[in-house]
C-alpha cells in the first residue's frame, strides 16, 4: 500500500498532535481533560487559605509558575472547580480558590471612614480587573457570578482580588467574586502553567 504526500503529510500531523497531547505536564502539574495546552497543580491543602500574593508565591516555589488560575469562561471554570475539588479542595466553606485576574486602582474609604461615590464607581467598575501582566484581557461579563459582583461592598474592604468562591455550592456560586487580596476570606491555591501564555478561552 503506497501513501500520497498529501496522506503522508495528514497522518504525521495527526501523530505530532498525539503527541503533543501525550507529552507529560512540567514541573508535577496535572493535566485536565478537555483543556488543552494547560497544565494545574492545587497547592496542599493542609497549607489552608492564604493571601493572594501568598498564592502566587506559593506557585512559583511549588510549580516555578506565576499564574493562578486564568480563565474566561465560566464552563472552563467549572471543569477547573470539579478538578480541584477532585484533588482534595474543601467544599464545605466560603473558601475557594484565587483567580489570576485584579483590579489594580485601588478605592479606599475616605479620612473620615465613608466611601466617595467617585471610589465606588470604581469598585464596580468591570473593566478595572485584568491579567496583572495584560491589561487589556479583561474579566467578561458573563465570568462574574452576578450582577451584584464586583463592589458589593461599602465599607472598608477595597476587594480587587477574585476568586471563585464556596465550592460546594454549586451552579450558584459559579463565577467570580471580587475579594480583598489581603483578607478577611482567603482562598487556597490552583496554579496554571499555560505553554502559550494564552489565557483559556
Amino acid at each position: 500500500m503506497t501513501f500520497s504526500v498529501t496522506q503522508m503529510m495528514f497522518v504525521t500531523a495527526l501523530l505530532l498532535c498525539s503527541l503533543q497531547n501525550a507529552l507529560s505536564c512540567p514541573r508535577n502539574l496535572s493535566k485536565i481533560v478537555g483543556i488543552p495546552r494547560r497544565c494545574f497543580g492545587l497547592i496542599d491543602v493542609n497549607e489552608g487559605p492564604m493571601k493572594y500574593d501568598d498564592a502566587l508565591k506559593r506557585c512559583q516555589d511549588v510549580y516555578q509558575t506565576k499564574q493562578l488560575v486564568n480563565i474566561l469562561s465560566k464552563a472552563y471554570l467549572r471543569v477547573v472547580l470539579n478538578w480541584a475539588i477532585g484533588q482534595g479542595l474543601p467544599n464545605d466553606t466560603e473558601a475557594g480558590f484565587w483567580t489570576f485576574f485584579i483590579r489594580k486602582q485601588e478605592a479606599p474609604l475616605e479620612l473620615n471612614g465613608t466611601l466617595s461615590r467617585a471610589n465606588e464607581d470604581i469598585r464596580k467598575n468591570r473593566t478595572l480587573f485584568t491579567k496583572p501582566s495584560r491589561q487589556n484581557v479583561i474579566v467578561p461579563d458573563d465570568l462574574w457570578r452576578n450582577e451584584t459582583q464586583p463592589g458589593n461592598t461599602l465599607d472598608s474592604r477595597d476587594e480587587r482580588c477574585t476568586a471563585q468562591s464556596r465550592p460546594g455550592k454549586q451552579p450558584e456560586y459559579l463565577g467570580l467574586d471580587d475579594y480583598g487580596c489581603n483578607g478577611p476570606q482567603l482562598h487556597y491555591a490552583v496554579c496554571q502553567f499555560t505553554s502559550r501564555g494564552r489565557p483559556l478561552p
